[in-house]
């Protein structure tokens, strides 16, 4: 405890081990463990939580914020009270704030300014009040807010973009010139293994070389200061093996079963499909036995029947697809 400043000089450990703090501050709140020791054995310990009730504070204001043109935006009051805050008031301009006056403006329950659509009658010189059931310490200090323009874009990807495996693939996407402090940055949705890429000063996506792992969804974001804007577009690899079914359905009946899926991309040539299944408990002197497999037609497309099941018995199911360049991996398995 000696070694905290703010608790330093007002400390003071009795005789019988008692901890005394004098003229306790919001602050000094926290868990304080005490630890009697005599040099041998393990010394016990014995905690206590410490919460300091007080009007409520306003924290330090930012000496700025910046809100984006013509998007949402929040003038946030940094406050701490115990009891918890009761009302948080407004001023701006060194006015008491009116928010009737300023369609789409409301407060937020923790007490910060939300402004539907930001447009110059935001601007100005803010203070906030929090209050609770013990009353305030005071009003915060003063934040300018500062309109800027939201990022957008000059050049945005094509929805889609078909590439062979091993290639080199650029996709561009790019900021407003007249905006040097946008940032472009690119990730991948859904991403299930790490990927790897290079995004290029001018914002564009380098993917080199392509592999199956470069499929699917990939995101662009545009931010500055005051907000975030985004643009995806979707990679099909060709030249690779399916990938994996999805969507796998399971329809019992009497000693068979309907099975449907969608199927995944193709990897850019006819995939086929095969069902494969698991029995996972048996009756009688059936025993368990390991995954076989039932060709799927061409005619069927993605739905099978599967007969010739036993009565009585659980089955896992899942879906292999395959084409010229090789096996894709397996569906989720349902049971």
């Amino acid at each position: 405890l000696y070694l905290i400043r703010s608790l330093k000089s007002r400390v003071k450990i009795m005789v019988d081990g008692t901890l005394l703090i004098s003229s306790v501050i919001p602050e000094d709140s926290g868990n304080y463990t005490c630890m009697p020791t005599n040099g041998l054995l393990t010394p016990p310990t014995a905690s206590a939580n410490l919460t300091v009730m007080h009007p409520a504070q306003a924290l330090q204001m930012p000496p700025q914020t910046y809100l984006p043109t013509g998007m949402e935006g929040v003038v946030a009051c940094p406050a701490a009270a115990q009891p918890p805050l009761l009302r948080v008031d407004w001023t701006k301009d060194g006015e008491p704030l009116d928010l009737s006056m300023y369609p789409g403006w409301t407060l937020t329950p923790a007490g910060s300014l939300f402004m539907a659509a930001v447009n110059d009658d935001a601007s100005g010189e803010y203070t906030c009040t929090p209050y609770n059931s013990y009353g305030t310490m005071g009003s915060s200090g003063p934040t300018d807010v500062i309109l800027k323009d939201p990022p957008s874009f000059s050049i945005t990807p094509e929805r889609q973009y078909k590439e062979e495996a091993g290639q080199s693939l650029l996709i561009p996407c790019q900021g407003k010139k007249e905006d040097p402090t946008i940032k472009v940055t690119w990730s991948k949705v859904d991403l299930v293994r790490r990927t790897s890429y290079s995004v290029l000063a001018n914002g564009s996506l380098l993917l080199q070389p392509l592999t199956k792992d470069h499929q699917g969804a990939w995101e662009c974001v545009a931010a500055n200061r005051v907000a975030a804007v985004k643009t995806s577009t979707r990679v099909f690899v060709l030249g690779t093996s399916p990938h994996a079914a999805t969507s796998l359905s399971v329809s019992p009946g009497v000693k068979q079963a309907n099975i449907s899926w969608e199927a995944g991309f193709d990897g850019g040539s006819a995939q086929t499909f095969s069902v494969w299944v698991k029995k996972i408990s048996a009756s009688g002197n059936d025993g368990k036995q390991g995954w076989y497999s039932v060709h799927v037609p061409l005619k069927s497309g993605t739905k099978m029947h599967v007969a010739n099941l036993s009565s009585n018995t659980d089955y896992q199911f899942s879906i292999l697809s395959q084409n010229r360049m090789g096996t894709g991996p397996f569906s989720e398995i349902v049971t």
